[in-house]
């Protein structure tokens, strides 16, 4: 039978020194690039249909409200929790 022998603070420095790189913001990235963080997304509406007429602009704006509701509102599991 063998039996090897390991320096444990050897592998305590190779485990402690990988550092895990996190993911960084991927979310709303692109309005950030157009410019638009921070600022008004000015949207008009055709009064006869009732839809936008630039649809990037429209599905800027949503995407947008998708990521502040993700960020910024509460997750319930159940309707009892909600205050009323």
């Amino acid at each position: 039978m063998q039996t090897y022998e390991t320096d444990q603070d050897d592998v305590d420095e190779t485990v402690s020194s990988a550092v895990k790189r996190k993911r960084g913001p991927t979310m709303g990235r692109g309005l950030m690039k157009a410019g638009t963080c921070g600022k008004k997304i000015k949207i008009e509406v055709d009064p006869a249909i009732g839809r936008p007429k630039e649809r990037v602009e429209s599905a800027r704006f949503s995407s947008q409200v998708g990521v502040v509701a993700r960020d910024v509102l509460p997750v319930v599991r159940k309707w009892k929790e909600i205050d009323v």
